[in-house]
């Protein structure tokens, strides 16, 4: 076999630049909406509900009363609808395949965003509407990117550059991440919520787009690269049930 290549050697082979941009791209991106949203959840929803207006950033976090005033209710309604996502993806991972799952939530994703931010004022006399479709921006995250961005390098590169470029692709998503949690709170104060919505929704737009053209859809595929139809040679053409995605070994 091929020895592992250096991180400099694997960035230099101009073959892989397309899967790079695909891997790293979608996760960068990403991690910016998901690490944005996830970590100022908290502020965000007081602006759902226009609560604690009045109040300091370092207020305490309201964790009594109607769901209306209880912003760790509402948090427990994000988790509560977000959760399923990883559920439904482990179910569909290999029916529908990576790919196509990234690129479905980015999607949603960015209807969701555009959505909360195009119509924040008319949503925002149902806030109990607008903190559903806050939480479905969760769900798809992870019946989408969040359960699909740590296989792909696994399953797009040689055995030989795989472990190196699945580490780069995840220091990518940390610095999306960083830009994220760096950057939302300041850009809801310096606008507003309806316009940080909007960014989060280009920004996923740019992820589906990275997706559609540069993530490539590895069914079928051993680890190694070699092209196997498992449906044909391990599965029922039928059903379309699939039991191995190894090539067959006759006894």
């Amino acid at each position: 076999s091929s020895s592992a290549l250096t991180l400099s050697q694997a960035l230099c082979m101009k073959e892989y630049w397309g899967k790079l941009l695909g891997c790293a791209g979608g996760w960068f991106l990403f991690d910016i909406t998901f690490y944005g949203n996830t970590l100022f959840q908290s502020t965000v929803l007081k602006q759902v509900f226009d609560t604690n207006d009045d109040a300091d950033d370092g207020a305490p976090v309201a964790i009594s009363g109607s769901l209306q005033e209880n912003v760790c209710a509402q948090m427990a309604v994000v988790a509560a609808i977000a959760l399923p996502g990883y559920y439904v993806s482990a179910y569909f991972m290999d029916k529908l395949g990576r790919r196509n799952i990234q690129l479905m939530g980015f999607c949603v994703m960015a209807i969701l965003f555009v959505i909360l931010g195009v119509w924040v004022k008319e949503l925002g006399d149902t806030p109990t509407l607008m903190l559903i479709l806050y939480s479905l921006t969760f769900f798809f995250s992870n019946f989408g990117p969040n359960s699909t961005t740590f296989i792909l390098p696994a399953e797009t590169f040689p055995s030989n550059m795989r472990t190196t470029m699945n580490g780069f692709c995840a220091a990518m998503g940390k610095l999306g991440a960083t830009i994220g949690s760096g950057a939302f709170k300041p850009l809801a104060d310096a606008t507003s919520l309806g316009t940080t919505m909007i960014v989060c929704g280009i920004v996923s737009v740019l992820g589906a787009i990275v997706t559609y053209f540069f993530v490539e859809d590895c069914r079928g595929k051993d680890m190694d690269g070699s092209t196997n139809d498992p449906v044909a040679v391990n599965g029922d053409s039928d059903t379309g049930d699939v039991y191995s995605p190894l090539p067959y070994a006759e006894a």
